[in-house]
């Protein structure tokens, strides 16, 4: 069956982290997302995350898999982990995640 790839019309951001249990739906969602739509690549950013300041590891888990894909837009951004208390910090980091998402999206 000879079928013609559609455009894709949207934008999609993909995301996940911590124990690495999504990155091989991610990477199966990715690749059908390819094969259906022709400026998939165009159109589809994964963002992942950075090692935080004093990690023992040089790359995380996303980095590993992502980061030198040319068909992938992969940003690495800094997150650390959120307390499910509330506490100044946690304001803290929330808010500088949420301020290098919008400078990821040129919207600051």
């Amino acid at each position: 069956m000879n079928r013609t790839r559609k455009l894709l019309k949207k934008r999609i951001l993909l995301t996940g982290g911590g124990s690495g249990g999504h990155v091989s739906p991610i990477k199966g969602l990715i690749d059908e997302l390819y094969s259906r739509y022709s400026n998939a690549h165009r159109n589809i950013l994964f963002v992942g995350g950075k090692p935080t300041t004093g990690s023992d590891y040089e790359k995380t888990y996303e980095q590993t898999h992502f980061e030198n894909r040319e068909d992938i837009n992969f940003v690495a951004i800094r997150t650390g982990k959120l307390d499910r208390k509330f506490r100044f910090i946690s304001l803290i980091k929330l808010l500088s995640v949420c301020n290098r998402m919008l400078f990821i999206f040129g919207l600051i």
